[in-house]
Protein backbone atom coordinates (compact mmCIF):
# COMPACT_ATOMS: atom_id res chain seq x y z
CA UNK A 1 0.00 0.00 0.00
CA UNK A 2 0.98 3.21 -1.04
CA UNK A 3 0.62 5.87 2.30
CA UNK A 4 -1.36 8.75 0.81
CA UNK A 5 1.20 11.53 2.18
CA UNK A 6 3.70 10.25 -0.09
CA UNK A 7 4.74 12.54 -2.82
CA UNK A 8 5.92 11.35 -6.22
CA UNK A 9 7.96 12.86 -9.13
CA UNK A 10 9.12 11.42 -12.42
CA UNK A 11 12.58 10.43 -13.19
CA UNK A 12 14.71 12.70 -15.13
CA UNK A 13 15.23 10.05 -17.23
CA UNK A 14 11.53 9.23 -18.46
CA UNK A 15 9.95 10.77 -21.91
CA UNK A 16 6.39 11.46 -21.76
CA UNK A 17 4.05 11.99 -24.79
CA UNK A 18 0.61 12.61 -25.30
CA UNK A 19 -0.92 10.01 -27.69
CA UNK A 20 -4.37 9.08 -28.27
CA UNK A 21 -5.03 6.32 -25.95
CA UNK A 22 -3.20 8.63 -23.40
CA UNK A 23 0.26 8.62 -22.60
CA UNK A 24 3.46 7.11 -24.07
CA UNK A 25 6.27 7.33 -21.42
CA UNK A 26 9.30 6.16 -22.63
CA UNK A 27 13.04 5.39 -20.29
CA UNK A 28 16.09 6.79 -21.84
CA UNK A 29 18.55 4.78 -19.53
CA UNK A 30 16.23 1.62 -20.80
CA UNK A 31 14.91 1.97 -23.84
CA UNK A 32 11.84 0.63 -22.32
CA UNK A 33 8.68 2.32 -23.31
CA UNK A 34 5.36 2.36 -21.49
CA UNK A 35 1.59 2.89 -21.98
CA UNK A 36 -0.78 4.33 -20.13
CA UNK A 37 -4.25 4.93 -20.40
CA UNK A 38 -5.97 8.41 -19.81
CA UNK A 39 -6.64 7.88 -16.64
CA UNK A 40 -3.16 6.77 -16.18
CA UNK A 41 -2.18 10.15 -18.47
CA UNK A 42 -4.12 12.43 -15.56
CA UNK A 43 -2.51 10.53 -12.96
CA UNK A 44 1.24 11.06 -14.56
CA UNK A 45 0.43 15.01 -15.12
CA UNK A 46 -0.52 15.22 -11.36
CA UNK A 47 2.97 14.12 -10.39
CA UNK A 48 4.72 17.68 -12.08
CA UNK A 49 2.82 19.74 -9.07
CA UNK A 50 4.65 16.69 -6.72
CA UNK A 51 1.25 16.50 -5.04
CA UNK A 52 0.56 13.51 -2.48
CA UNK A 53 -1.36 10.70 -3.48
CA UNK A 54 -4.37 11.62 -1.62
CA UNK A 55 -4.06 15.33 -3.80
CA UNK A 56 -3.97 13.57 -6.51
CA UNK A 57 -7.12 11.29 -5.68
CA UNK A 58 -8.90 13.92 -4.58
CA UNK A 59 -8.20 16.05 -8.25
CA UNK A 60 -9.44 12.31 -10.09
CA UNK A 61 -12.47 12.53 -7.95
CA UNK A 62 -13.27 15.52 -9.45
CA UNK A 63 -13.09 14.55 -13.43
CA UNK A 64 -14.16 10.67 -13.16
CA UNK A 65 -17.32 9.19 -11.38
CA UNK A 66 -15.81 6.53 -9.49
CA UNK A 67 -15.98 4.91 -6.17
CA UNK A 68 -13.38 7.02 -3.73
CA UNK A 69 -12.06 3.98 -2.63
CA UNK A 70 -11.48 2.07 -5.71
CA UNK A 71 -9.90 5.22 -7.23
CA UNK A 72 -7.35 5.83 -4.02
CA UNK A 73 -6.56 1.56 -4.73
CA UNK A 74 -5.90 1.92 -8.52
CA UNK A 75 -3.80 5.22 -8.07
CA UNK A 76 -2.06 2.96 -5.63
CA UNK A 77 -1.38 -0.09 -7.70
CA UNK A 78 -0.41 2.51 -10.80
CA UNK A 79 2.31 4.54 -8.43
CA UNK A 80 3.55 1.36 -7.30
CA UNK A 81 3.88 0.00 -10.81
CA UNK A 82 5.79 3.02 -11.75
CA UNK A 83 7.98 3.27 -9.14
CA UNK A 84 9.09 -0.33 -9.39
CA UNK A 85 9.76 0.40 -13.32
CA UNK A 86 11.99 2.94 -12.53
CA UNK A 87 9.51 5.90 -13.91
CA UNK A 88 8.74 8.08 -10.60
CA UNK A 89 10.56 7.99 -7.21
CA UNK A 90 8.77 8.90 -4.14
CA UNK A 91 9.35 10.56 -0.70
CA UNK A 92 7.20 10.56 2.50
CA UNK A 93 6.30 14.13 3.97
Amino acid sequence: MVETTASFRASPDVVARDIPEGLMLVNLQTGAAFKLNQVGAAVWKHLEGNRDTAAIVAELEKRYSVDQARLLRDVEVLLRDLEQEGLISSSSK
